[in-house]
């Protein structure tokens, strides 16, 4: 799989670093390479299986900025229209610019690594349960 990252301060994607094929296809099919280092992770990877056929994604997703209700369904939108070729790698996150940058709080390392495995439990019950209600430290919703 190719993984995209949807972190909010994602360094440049530079042409070296991505595959000639795939470098080939972003300029054909969107006609940018190297703006897109600023793209939403699982929107650029929608993007990027709606151009393709076969391609698998992995798109990197922080649980600090984002909303586990909000990801579980834009995330079962991709995997439904996409055919299961999108998966995700839930990141705690190690670059306090990442955060700050946006205005959402550096948490130290371990309450990083809670609030990820919070982030995990809600989206197994929101893709597994119906009527699934959580209340976490981090995240709550009905």
């Amino acid at each position: 799989p190719l993984c995209v990252c949807a972190s909010p301060a994602v360094p440049p994607l530079h042409a070296a670093l991505v595959p000639a094929s795939i470098t080939t296809l972003l300029r054909s099919a969107f006609g940018w390479l190297e703006s897109a280092s600023g793209a939403l992770g699982y929107s650029f990877s929608q993007a990027l299986l709606h151009a393709t056929t076969k391609l698998k994604v992995l798109a990197a997703i922080l649980p600090g900025p984002w909303h586990p209700a909000v990801v579980a369904k834009q995330l079962a939108t991709i995997d439904h229209i996409s055919n299961g070729r999108i998966a995700i790698n839930v990141v705690s996150g190690w670059f306090k610019g990442e955060f700050t940058a946006i205005g959402e709080p550096w948490l130290e390392h371990d309450e990083r690594y809670r609030r990820s495995k919070e982030f995990i439990q809600a989206l197994k019950g929101i893709w597994t349960q119906d009527n699934f209600t959580f209340k976490g430290d981090f995240y709550r919703f009905n």
